[in-house]
């Protein structure tokens, strides 16, 4: 979910001097009212709502499809002072409102992250509605003469045919209601119109200017995301001690157990890094060994850190700790159906006194097919 502020249109004279001068604004808000002089109350922003399904290709990297509802809200002030419905008429505004659909990549950094996407309006089919502002916004579209003839009148095109855009955003991995959540400043922009609205201008019953907006969907947007992780439910039988014993086997100096977990002590990275390093290695080869020797025993490995930093960090940390580990084994031979990995970030210590001891790696044994 997005708020932002839209860019201006392109605005093109056709005949006068007259003019639309864009107005800078989030939002609207206030006593509002229709042609017909209705008063009501109004609050429009420019925003954007929607679902994203990300695909993490690397620890870095994760491509994504989305599909999301856009509001793009514009605020200019004619440069004709007149009255309408007895009332001084301060500028205008109007919503467009649109679906579109796109794809797009994001790139992660240490403590930051770059996302595109290019997305696509099909035949658009907007709810358009115009505002009439007097000390704040109003309501409707169309023609807005009053009884002398003098005023603005509005016409829009909107072609059925295909448009695209382009997004661009830098973003940080924040912690939002104790939960991991993204927050993003992005860009969307694009190289053709949106749609075209001709502003007629009129003087006691006479035109005597023409303007046309060109509109896109160039606008800023700060964004707030909050994930939803999904992973493959793992239907795998696991047997039990009583049914298939399972011989003691040492990794390092120390003795494995099913259903027990092993803490790694050897296996260390570089500093806020998923980089193995290469005192690691020996370690490794001893947890391979282990699943050489028992073809089919399934392991999990789990990446654990310290409470420094945000958690949202630490949890994607430790994740692609453990997947360091599982890359490895991999690369050895070993199938990835058999090893299963999680990161539990700070969540589960094992010292208070020792904070460096939380920083670890487990093993745990989960049966034997």
């Amino acid at each position: 979910m997005g708020l932002g502020m839209r860019m201006p249109a392109r605005q093109e004279s056709l005949s006068g001097n007259e003019k639309m001068t864009y107005l800078w604004k989030f939002f609207n808000f206030g006593s509002t009212f229709n042609s017909q002089g209705k008063a009501q109350i109004g609050f429009n922003t420019t925003n954007r709502i929607g679902l994203k399904v990300n695909l993490r290709l690397a620890p870095f990297l994760d491509i994504y499809a989305q599909g999301q509802r856009s509001n793009l809200m514009n605020a200019y002030r004619q440069s004709l002072n007149y009255e309408f419905n007895g009332i001084l008429v301060d500028g205008f505004y109007d919503n467009f409102s649109f679906l579109d659909y796109g794809i797009g990549a994001k790139v992660k950094t240490y403590n930051l992250y770059f996302s595109g996407a290019i997305n696509f309006q099909p035949n658009i089919f907007s709810n358009n509605e115009r505002k009439v502002r007097k000390q704040d916004p109003s309501e409707t579209t169309g023609n807005y003469l009053n009884d002398f003839g003098t005023g603005l009148v509005f016409s829009n095109t909107v072609q059925k045919v295909q448009r695209s855009s382009f997004y661009l955003g830098i973003g940080q991995e924040v912690d939002f209601m104790d939960s991991p959540a993204n927050l993003e400043l992005g860009f969307s922009f694009s190289l053709t119109p949106l749609y075209d609205e001709q502003i007629d201008f009129y003087r006691d019953g006479n035109r005597f200017a023409t303007n046309v907006l060109h509109h896109t969907t160039n606008a800023v947007f700060v964004t707030l995301s909050q994930p939803l992780q999904f992973r493959k439910r793992d239907k795998s039988p696991v047997y039990s001690p009583e049914i298939i014993e399972i011989q003691d086997y040492k990794v390092g100096n120390e003795i494995v157990k099913e259903g027990e977990n092993l803490v790694l002590e050897n296996i260390i990275f570089q500093q806020s890094s998923s980089e193995l390093t290469s005192s690691s290695l020996a370690q490794l080869e001893d947890v391979y060994q282990l699943l050489l020797h028992y073809p089919e025993m399934r392991i999990q490995i789990s990446g654990h850190t310290s409470t420094e930093g945000s958690r949202r960090e630490n949890l994607r940390l430790s994740e692609e700790r453990a997947e360091s580990c599982k890359g490895y084994l991999i690369k050895k031979g070993i199938s990835a159906k058999r090893i299963r990995t999680v990161g539990y970030g700070p969540d589960k210590p094992i010292s208070e006194d020792e904070p460096e001891k939380n920083r670890r790696v487990e093993m745990l044994i989960l049966g034997i097919e």
